[in-house]
């Protein structure tokens, strides 16, 4: 099992976030912790971030916006679980003026 960082990492570059809310609990009780990242972030936030990221809890759950527009969503499925990309659809010609 990765840790979040580093599944996260498998997907982008550390360059591409651009801010980030992530929530995660070690067992299955509800207690939730956070891991936020605001934009216009500094790089010892930036590290910070990445070093609380560096765990491998039971839940994870959030997202982390990408400077290009598109975000990365974690999902969770029957144990399978792991970040995708999302982006918004290309608008159809028929709607383009």
């Amino acid at each position: 099992m990765f840790s979040i960082k580093d599944s996260m990492l498998r997907r982008i570059t550390i360059t591409q976030i651009k801010c980030a809310f992530v929530k995660y609990s070690h067992d299955w009780s509800g207690d939730v912790e956070y891991i936020k990242l605001k934009v216009n972030y500094t790089n010892k936030e930036l590290q910070h971030f990445l070093d609380s990221m560096s765990i491998r809890p039971a839940y994870i759950d959030g997202t982390i916006w990408l400077n290009d527009g598109r975000w990365l969503a974690r999902y969770d499925d029957d144990g399978q679980e792991g970040w995708y990309i999302e982006s918004y659809p290309e608008i159809p010609k028929e709607l383009l003026k």
